[in-house]
């Protein structure tokens, strides 16, 4: 009995300082072509997962730095971030900033014409 007092005091104390169940996220899988990204939009939510699987016959890279990204309202990358993907590899990244994300590929500046926009909204 005293056990479980305890333990009903320590569940409760961890609710009362902000300790929260974690929630689910979405998993959204992302095809990197020869020169495209599919989807080349996504609307998700702050915790959801983007695996990013390099389904051609050439390396890329996944990339997004905080800099004025341009043609893109507003025109800024809300993380720093990169990774290679091989042929056949994945790369993944947990959004957990909102804002509007330009990710591109680009691997020794031959694949400039790959862009990708995330948009994280609040959960």
């Amino acid at each position: 009995m005293r056990n479980q007092a305890i333990l009903a005091v320590t569940v409760i104390g961890a609710l009362a300082i902000g300790v929260a169940p974690a929630f689910a996220q979405t998993q959204w899988n992302v095809a990197v072509s020869s020169y495209a990204f599919a989807p080349a939009t996504l609307n998700i939510v702050a915790g959801d997962k983007v695996v990013w699987t390099n389904v051609a016959e050439i390396p890329h890279e996944v990339e997004c730095h905080l800099k004025v990204a341009e043609g893109v309202e507003p025109p800024t990358c809300v993380a720093d971030f990169e990774g290679d993907v091989d042929v056949g590899q994945s790369f993944s990244y947990v959004f957990t900033t909102p804002g509007v994300y330009l990710i591109n590929c680009n691997l020794g500046g031959m694949h400039a014409t790959m862009k990708q926009v995330i948009v994280v909204t609040p959960f």
